[in-house]
């Protein structure tokens, strides 16, 4: 048997043989993209991992989100309204973060 060369992901079900985020099937969301490779991201993960931060850590603790991680518009969205702040490196990561 080969062993994983990663820790197990828990987050993310399987059904009929298929990676599911966010409630749909990997194969789909390809399909809806058109094309490969593509990122895919599943909002209400992101706020479960928010919040449990936010439980965890100290109170006075302030979250930030370093754009550079990863700079697509829908991401950081979701983001700007469960953290304390977004670090930006460039103007055109500002233009992103204020829109």
């Amino acid at each position: 048997m080969i062993q994983p060369k990663h820790a197990p992901t828990t987050q993310f079900s399987v059904q009929d043989h298929c990676l599911v985020v966010g409630g749909i099937p990997l194969t789909l969301l390809a399909q809806r993209v058109g094309s490969t490779p593509f990122s895919a991201y599943d909002r209400q993960l992101i706020s479960a991992r928010i919040r449990y931060l936010r439980q965890h850590l100290s109170a006075g603790l302030l979250l930030h989100y370093a754009m550079k991680a990863n700079p697509m518009s829908a991401v950081v969205q979701h983001l700007a309204c469960l953290v304390d702040g977004i670090d930006v490196d460039s103007a055109g990561e500002m233009k992103v973060a204020l829109d």
